[in-house]
């Protein structure tokens, strides 16, 4: 963890976009499965105001938002709703990506420094043992606990 210090802010901005990468996962979906209900009449469209919207009630935020697209579905029309619910959901998935894409960005720089600082404290710790050390050991078995040491703190650092 001593050698992640450094990297904190770019931590804080994968674990940033990966959240808004959720949220716009979620919203993809789940949003238009209503408006697509209410489109092919499988759900019949609200026209009726509802009595006030309370952020904190899910069902006044539902109520708000049928009533929203019923209207709009009443003003412009079927496929003009359509054609822009398609558009939204381009915009939505092409958000997404970039969040993800942004995340995945981060969460590389702080992998490969992590792993550039540990290849670095190995090769001085390497270079500073005597060299009687060097001739009780076998040379391949150094270097094989080098690569798996240097796979595992890779591994660990993308995981967490």
């Amino acid at each position: 963890m001593k050698l992640c210090r450094p990297y904190t802010g770019y931590a804080v901005l994968n674990i940033f976009f990966n959240l808004l990468m959720s949220l716009f996962f979620l919203g993809s979906f789940t949003l238009f499965i209503p408006v697509l209900q209410m489109l092919f009449k499988t759900v019949p469209a609200v026209t009726t105001p509802p009595e006030s919207l309370n952020l904190l009630d899910i069902d006044s935020i539902k109520d708000n938002f049928y009533y929203i697209i019923g209207s709009q579905i009443s003003k412009y029309g079927e496929v003009e709703v359509l054609i822009g619910i398609c558009v939204i959901i381009i915009v939505v998935f092409l958000l997404k990506n970039l969040f993800r894409f942004l995340a995945m960005f981060f969460l590389a720089v702080v992998r490969i420094g992590v792993v550039r600082d540990f290849r670095n404290n190995l090769y001085e710790k390497i270079t500073i043992l005597p060299l009687g050390y060097y001739s009780e050991q076998r040379k391949g078995d150094i270097l094989a606990r080098i690569s798996s040491d240097v796979l595992e703190v890779e591994h660990s650092v993308m995981s967490s």
